[in-house]
């Protein structure tokens, strides 16, 4: 997990999770719908999507999503971090497209 706070834009908080004999990273972003959002409010949001995800086997749950619209946005970045082998070689570019793809440049 890692929280992103960007000039002018909410906190995201980015979730990854690896799922056994998938061979990529599931990537969830919490991003929250304004910039003066708590710290319990974001562990709360947090700890539901996470406690969604086992309840769910391993998959992320739409129903908690849902409930957690009024103060965050969920985006999912499946299979977004592959190939998991040789990470170290991959973590550029796989920084490159995290940036991309939540929109930080």
């Amino acid at each position: 997990m890692a929280m992103i706070r960007a000039p002018n834009v909410a906190p995201m908080a980015v979730l990854d999770v690896e799922r056994s004999g998938v061979p990529a990273l599931s990537v969830m972003a919490l991003r929250f719908v304004n910039n003066g959002v708590m710290g319990t409010d974001v562990d709360k949001a947090i700890q539901q999507t996470l406690d969604g995800l086992v309840d769910a086997g391993g998959y992320w749950d739409r129903a908690i999503e849902e409930k957690l619209n009024p103060l965050c946005r969920s985006q999912r970045l499946p299979k977004f971090l592959t190939p998991r082998k040789d990470a170290v070689k991959h973590a550029k570019l796989w920084a490159r497209r995290l940036i991309a793809a939540l929109e930080l440049t």
